[in-house]
């Protein structure tokens, strides 16, 4: 497979590159976006600029949107293959890289669709 078809990310120890496919079903089998995104944060207020309008939003909201970004990490730990991020030596990624790395894969394919031409047979949209 040629390189650029994979996705390279550091593990917190080396660079390496992941199978897109492979990802993609790992995010889906542990049912990541699910976790990251429920279905109620979908109401959240938000600011012209896309972020979160905290002066507007549900407490409670927030508290949801903290936990699943939280519970959501390890599932992106697993999906990535990334080992436990390691306070003794600093090797591993941190919490917030481990997000920052998921943000970045999601960036990294959504390119890949807008760059990849419809292929014939393909299904298209007639909205």
């Amino acid at each position: 497979m040629e390189k650029d078809k994979l996705f390279k990310y550091n593990d917190g120890e080396s660079d390496v590159y992941g199978d897109p496919s492979e990802i993609d079903f790992q995010i889906d089998h542990l049912d990541v976006n699910g976790v990251l995104f429920p279905d109620r944060l979908a109401m959240l207020p938000l600011k012209d600029d896309g972020s979160i309008d905290f002066d507007k939003a549900d407490p409670l909201d927030l508290k949801l949107a903290a936990d699943a970004s939280h519970d959501s990490e390890q599932l992106i730990r697993q999906a990535f293959q990334l080992k436990p991020f390691d306070r003794n030596t600093g090797n591993g990624l941190t919490y917030e890289e481990v997000l920052r790395l998921y943000a970045r894969y999601r960036d990294w394919r959504d390119g890949i669709k807008k760059d990849t031409p419809e292929q014939p047979g393909s299904a298209v949209s007639t909205a």
